[in-house]
């Protein structure tokens, strides 16, 4: 297996190949390989589609937008997101028009406490912009988990039927 590391990278005859093609076409940010790599990465995971993006704060942006306007989130709602982030995410959440709110993080892991976060769900309308700090994962398993049993108390109330999630 190839060891990918941070700031040292190895470059073979193939990749080199590719990356002179790149540069004689003069289409650095576009091109063929772009919508190579967005083509191959949607059928890969499963989409019909992926988009390419010049860098994680886009991605940010652009993730936000599509889940705003997807479930209907109104401008100046809250997302619920850790104060130990990059800048970036909350740019992201601002550049849409809505409202961040930090909940508290854990100290063995330096990722959003899950139990938190469910409790500040569970008093607040809103959602939440979930994040991974210093390669450590934070509990997805406690958000999906309490998500799934809200969505099931809703439909329980409702008498049931569909019911679509904000978070």
């Amino acid at each position: 297996m190839r060891k990918i590391t941070v700031g040292n990278f190895r470059l073979d005859k193939t990749e080199r190949d590719y990356i002179e093609e790149i540069m004689d076409s003069n289409w650095i940010s576009e091109g063929k390989f772009v919508r190579r790599f967005e083509e191959e990465w949607a059928k890969y995971i499963g989409t019909k589609f992926s988009v390419v993006t010049n860098s994680g704060t886009s991605a940010l942006i652009a993730a936000i937008f599509a889940v705003k306007h997807k479930y209907g989130i109104k401008d100046g709602s809250k997302v619920l997101t850790t104060p130990l982030t990059y800048n970036a995410t909350v740019n992201a959440i601002v550049h849409n028009r809505l409202e961040p709110a930090f909940a508290d993080i854990r100290m063995d892991n330096y990722c959003i406490d899950a139990d938190i976060l469910i409790l500040c769900l569970a008093q607040h309308t809103g959602w939440g912009a979930w994040s991974h700090q210093y390669e450590r994962q934070g509990d997805n398993g406690a958000c999906e988990k309490d998500k799934s049993q809200r969505r099931d108390d809703r439909r329980r109330k409702q008498g049931g039927g569909k019911l679509r999630t904000e978070v």
